[in-house]
């Protein structure tokens, strides 16, 4: 097996188990989720302004992060249940991967280290949407490791 395809079996098997946690143990790093307010960002509504608590305090962890690691990462936006409706969640979602994209270039991550928005909107919940924690930590942008990003492979 070529070098350029060592890790894949650990990565593909990170990437299919779950997420960053497991990603962690094949040499990825684990970037934690930046979480919003309920319904934000609103349209022209800062980027800054529409993050929670935990949010706020991810940004720089995430920055410092991604600056040192030399591959790129997917923006994944996610919605609660609650906070919007159909096509409405998708632009949230999308608002807010778009929002953190800018903030993360901005604050000097190179543009080629994030080279894919996605929207998952509230399809993909990681808690309860049944309980305000819950929900608040639905509302999210995840950093994705993707094996299709680093090699241009498609499983």
């Amino acid at each position: 097996m070529s070098p350029r395809y060592a890790l894949l079996p650990a990565l593909l098997l990170a990437c299919c188990a779950g997420g960053n946690g497991s990603a962690l143990a094949s040499g990825i790093p684990e970037l934690p989720s930046v979480t919003f307010l309920p319904g934000h960002p609103r349209e022209g509504e800062s980027f800054a302004a529409s993050l929670d608590e935990g949010g706020r305090a991810m940004l720089e962890q995430n920055v410092a992060l991604l600056k040192t690691y030399p591959h790129p990462f997917a923006l994944a936006g996610f919605t609660d249940d609650r906070e919007c409706r159909g096509l409405a969640c998708e632009a949230l979602a999308q608002r807010r991967a778009r929002g953190l994209y800018d903030w993360l270039i901005a604050n000097g991550v190179d543009p080629a280290m994030l080279p894919t928005v996605i929207t998952y909107d509230e399809t993909k919940p990681i808690d309860d949407n049944g309980t305000e924690e819950g929900r608040a930590r639905n509302r999210r942008v995840e950093l994705q490791f993707d094996p299709v990003l680093l090699w241009g492979l498609r499983y």
